[in-house]
């Protein structure tokens, strides 16, 4: 068996710390909002559905939580059976993760919700306003899938689900919310109360949180003290 020195038993312990202190950040668990667990009901302006740390909040109008059968006021997305969130009238809703901790958004379903049938049509889009960790706003913008011939559209899934979406790194909050074609051929928010969007399998990968990152550096400085020790 070799024998290690001291300063090299010391570097061997330092890096082997330092690895465990970048693995829990590179490898947070990703977090699925899939609304599965969400109590079904209408969440009016100022209610937030919280699940995993994260909170959708409704910012105006209202929203609700339920199945494609229990969309009551309009015609929801197809191709989900399970629970999602449904915004109404032009309203939007705002993610964000703990106390305004970063977080990235890897990927997420969305589907217009037609107030009626609307056969061989294209809707519109749902819209991102990020704000990042340094403060800097981000728009996106994502094409709704058009509808068929019954006049109901499909889900679609944006991102991966395994990597940021790209253009958008680590995120303080995304507000989503629907565009829809007007009159000029602009698509526009506010709209008649037509800009309205299902949202499910919003994919996200938060960031730990500060007192354990804390807790890991001081672990690390315990052990590099340790092995700064003289030999007895």
């Amino acid at each position: 068996m070799v024998k290690q020195s001291g300063s090299r038993r010391a570097a061997t312990a330092i890096a082997a710390a330092a690895l465990a202190l970048a693995a829990p950040i590179a490898q947070a668990a990703v977090a699925n909002l899939d609304f599965e667990a969400a109590e079904a009901r209408l969440y009016f302006s100022g209610e937030a559905v919280l699940d995993s740390g994260f909170q959708l909040s409704v910012l105006n109008e209202f929203g609700a939580v339920d199945t494609a059968a229990g969309c009551f006021i309009a015609v929801c997305p197809t191709g989900n059976d399970t629970q999602f969130f449904q915004g109404f009238n032009d309203g939007h809703v705002a993610l964000t993760y703990g106390n305004h901790q970063t977080f990235q958004l890897l990927g997420f379903d969305a589907g217009f919700i037609a107030p009626f049938p609307l056969p061989d049509t294209a809707a519109g889009s749902i819209q991102l306003r990020a704000i990042t960790e340094a403060g800097d706003t981000i728009y996106k913008s994502f094409q709704f899938a058009p509808s068929g011939a019954e006049g109901s559209f499909a889900f679609k899934t944006y991102g991966s689900g395994t990597a940021p979406l790209s253009g958008l790194g680590w995120l303080r909050s995304v507000e989503f919310f629907a565009c829809t074609w007007d009159e000029d051929g602009a698509c526009s928010n506010p709209n008649q109360n037509l800009g309205q969007f299902a949202l499910d399998n919003i994919h996200l990968q938060p960031i730990p949180e500060p007192s354990t990152i804390a807790l890991m550096a001081l672990g690390i400085a315990g052990l590099i003290a340790r092995s700064r020790r003289p030999a007895r």
